[in-house]
């Protein structure tokens, strides 16, 4: 499981090293966003960032404080993503969600799905394959997910 998941962020590293240098003046600024994602990345819910690297390159960041048990915990999706036009179409993501618990945990995560955009806003349809279960020794089965989980997320460029 380490090792998969060390495998993984070395090829999003790499591939987010593909994208062309954005320079103030040339950056797609359409590709900044931020958004709310039901079930998805973080199983639950997430507030996501979105930083443009390209018109088609980005990464994102998410958060979400799962206060619902005794022990209080924060999944944190990361992400390298890859649309195939500069604001519609299909929707590829690969990255790792972090999940901050008594055991913490780090599950390699692949996601792929449908972007429309409506004005500067946009609905996405997601489905993510987690690479592992989120269970712990002490509850098994607690976090056990059917791959791929669905999700949606919708939200707004700056």
């Amino acid at each position: 499981m380490q090792r998969t998941t060390l495998q993984i962020l070395a090829v999003l590293i790499g591939l987010s090293s593909l994208a062309p240098a954005a320079q103030a003046g040339e950056r797609d600024r359409t590709r900044d966003s931020m958004n709310v994602e039901l079930l998805g990345r973080a199983v639950v819910l997430s507030i996501n960032g979105e930083l443009g690297l390209s018109k088609r390159v980005a990464v994102s960041a998410g958060f979400f404080p799962y206060l619902a048990r005794e022990e209080k915990s924060v999944v944190v999706p990361l992400h390298v993503s890859w649309l195939s036009h500069s604001d519609r179409g299909l929707y590829l993501s690969g990255g790792v969600t972090y999940v901050n618990d008594h055991d913490s945990e780090v599950t390699s995560t692949l996601t792929y799905g449908f972007q429309v955009p409506i004005r500067r806003a946009y609905v996405r349809l997601t489905f993510t394959y987690f690479d592992g279960n989120f269970s712990n020794e002490q509850n098994p089965g607690e976090w056990d997910l059917p791959n791929p989980w669905p999700g949606l997320a919708i939200g707004g460029r700056f």
